[in-house]
This record gives structure tokens, sequence and C-alpha cells, in this order.
């Protein structure tokens, strides 16, 4: 299979507090992202691309990602991840799990409580069920990303203005395809999206103002002390990684 692993890294500027703490754009930690990323591309045999230019298409930076559906169609399995993210030398390979799987969709249940939510509350108004996805990190197949090719622009339009923007429009968008959903556990992208997952760090929010290279250092040290104590053989590794409680 030929796999791509996406990012968004386009400069802005947000217009309020709020919206600075989730989308804002910090150079020096997007720049370090695309490296590690890359990185991890080339160690599992995929394809690296980084979308650094606004599209006047798009209200918003953070539906660049939207673009999995209108290019990139010589892809088997395209892998999202936020700019804000970073794997380490231990994550496993993830396209190499998903592959053997007959689910098309890889996704992780978002961190936010859902009684406070407001996005969440108007997603019960839509969905057929509860489940209300982060569109941080994802694993799409092509069959999935079939089915919405070049369809998405209503739905990026009726939210553009709404909270969460990407990720509202994303879960408004796959509201009835949940049969084909596989949940990727916590380890891959926790409630506590700094300390929690251990194959990577998501400075999400306002965890984006810590951040610095030696801060970083030590967050993956930790990460790589952790999988140590635990005794976790490669092979183990690998095959348990994506399931949805698996290590906790």
């Amino acid at each position: 299979m030929k796999n791509l692993i996406l990012q968004v890294a386009v400069p802005m500027k947000p217009l309020t507090k709020k919206v600075q703490a989730t989308f804002s754009y910090m150079k020096d930690m997007y720049d370090h992202s695309q490296v590690v990323m890359k990185e991890y591309a080339d160690r599992v045999g995929a394809d690296y691309v980084c979308i650094t230019e606004m599209d006047s298409k798009y209200p918003h930076p953070a539906f660049l990602r939207f673009k999995i559906f209108e290019q990139f169609k010589e892809y088997d399995q395209i892998m999202y991840v936020d700019a804000d993210m970073f794997f380490h030398d231990m994550t496993p390979d993830l396209f190499e799990y998903t592959e053997r799987q007959s689910e098309t969709t890889f996704m992780k249940i978002d961190s936010a409580l859902p009684e406070t939510s407001i996005s969440y509350k108007k997603h019960l108004k839509t969905s057929k069920t509860e489940t209300y996805y982060n569109s941080g990190f994802f694993v799409f197949k092509r069959e999935f990303i079939d089915k919405f090719w070049n369809q998405h622009w209503d739905i990026i339009d009726l939210y553009k203005k709404s909270e969460w923007k990407d990720q509202d429009a994303l879960n408004y968008m796959i509201r009835n395809e949940h049969e084909n959903m596989y949940l990727l556990s916590r380890d891959w992208n926790g409630v506590m999206a700094v300390e929690k997952p251990l194959f990577n760090v998501h400075y999400s929010g306002l965890r984006k103002d810590r951040w610095t290279h030696e801060y970083h250092n030590e967050v993956i040290q930790r990460k790589y002390n952790r999988l140590i104590d635990m005794e976790i053989t490669e092979d183990l590794y690998r095959m348990e990684a994506p399931l949805t409680n698996s290590l906790f």
C-alpha cells in the first residue's frame, strides 16, 4: 500500500485568546514537528507532505486537513497529524496495523468533557451516536476518503464560525459512518495530551505556551522510560498499540 502522512502548518494571527489557545501558530514548535514527522514517515516507508500556504477556498487554516478529500488520490491510506503533535523513536508503525484491518477509519474519541462541550451538545442534535471524535490525529483509508471526494464544501461553510471548526465539521461529515470506525487507544492521544499518550506528545490548547526544546526532550524521555519500565517487547508493543484500552 502507498501511505501518506499529512500536516498543516500555515502562519496565522488568532483573533481572540480563546482561538489563540486552540489554533495559535508557534513557528519553532511547528518546524520541529515537521522534522520529527518526516523522520517517522521515512522510518515507516510513507510519503510526507506539510501544507504551509493558505488556500483561499478555505475559511481557516484548520480546514486545510479537508484537502484529504480533494487531493492525494494516489494514496491508499492517509494519516493526518496536527502540527503541535510529535511522535518519537519508539512510536509504532500504525500503518502496519491499519493495513491488516477491515475498518476504513481510525480515530480517537475527543478528550474534551462532553458535558461542558458546546460542540458536543450540538453534535448530539445531528448524529446517530454520542461519539465525538478528535480531528487532530487519524488514519483514513482510500475507501473512506472516496465517499466524501469533493463533497465537503457545504459542511465547511456550515461550521466555519463554530467553536472547534474542523473538528465540528468532520464529526458532522462522518456522523453516519461509525460502523467502520476503529477506536484508537489513549496511547495515541490521551485526555492529558502531553503526559498520558505513550506514543506521541500533543501540545493542544494552552499547553502550547509551555513548549521549549528542553521541556519537550524531558517529556519524550519520560515516555521512553515508562515503556522500558513496562518491559514491552517490540512485537507485543506493535501488536497492542492501537487497541482501544491497550496498556492502560
